[in-house]
């Protein structure tokens, strides 16, 4: 079993960590070097967390009960990436509300049972091919994703076995405040990925889990 992820400090915690490791999960995190990856995964954690604040209250009672709703929401609302729904393209036909059954709706006035039928098994049929149009229409649109974020890309260059502080507001490590740090460390580099990207190691050859952004780092001289 795989867990992915972006690159969140919550998500590179050691605690996690472990419990991942007893339970045979292997954690995987989108590369600190790809952000459209890290966009997407934000994006669909965002829409879900605006969900869940439409439908809290001022009390603010417990979002598990909203949850059922928030994903059937999510599910049936065209994505940007590719104008289909993710519950189209898993059963080939778009869902008919509780409203449109309640106070029924042209499309459910007009077709029989004996249409419907026929008109799932079609789209079922088709759902191959529909899967694939919607493939290459999110593609297309993650190539415009991606000239948009490497126009803005700056790349920080370091060596293997440099010395680096990090950015204290991306790696969390001291407490944050107006008196707190700017960078701390002291790492080293480990692996040298593409497009800016590198990875960590503690003086004690300890791996850090997530990859950084060279823009997150700043060469110490020994």
């Amino acid at each position: 079993m795989h867990l992915v992820s972006d690159n969140g400090t919550q998500f590179a915690d050691k605690n996690l960590h472990e419990w991942c490791a007893e339970l045979g999960i292997k954690q995987i995190f989108t590369s600190i070097h790809h952000p459209q990856a890290n966009g997407q995964v934000e994006r669909a954690n965002r829409s879900l967390v605006d969900g869940f604040k439409a439908c809290l209250d001022q009390w603010g009672h417990s979002w598990v009960e909203e949850l059922p709703h928030v994903l059937w929401a999510h599910r049936t609302s065209p994505k940007t990436s590719n104008g289909e729904t993710p519950f189209s393209l898993t059963y080939g036909s778009e869902a008919a509300i509780p409203a449109e059954i309640g106070v029924p709706a042209a499309r459910v006035l007009m077709a029989s049972k004996n249409d419907n039928i026929q008109e799932i098994r079609i789209n079922l049929d088709l759902l191959d091919e529909k899967r694939e149009e919607a493939a290459l229409k999110e593609a297309r649109y993650k190539k415009k994703l991606e000239k948009y974020y490497n126009a803005r890309v700056k790349i920080y260059e370091f060596n293997m076995g440099e010395y680096v502080l990090r950015d204290n507001e991306a790696s969390k490590a001291e407490l944050p405040g107006k008196l707190s740090p700017n960078w701390e460390g002291l790492y080293q580099i480990s692996a040298v990925l593409e497009k800016g990207a590198y990875e960590l190691k503690r003086l004690d050859e300890t791996p850090i889990l997530r990859s950084w952004n060279g823009a997150q780092l700043r060469k110490c001289y020994m």
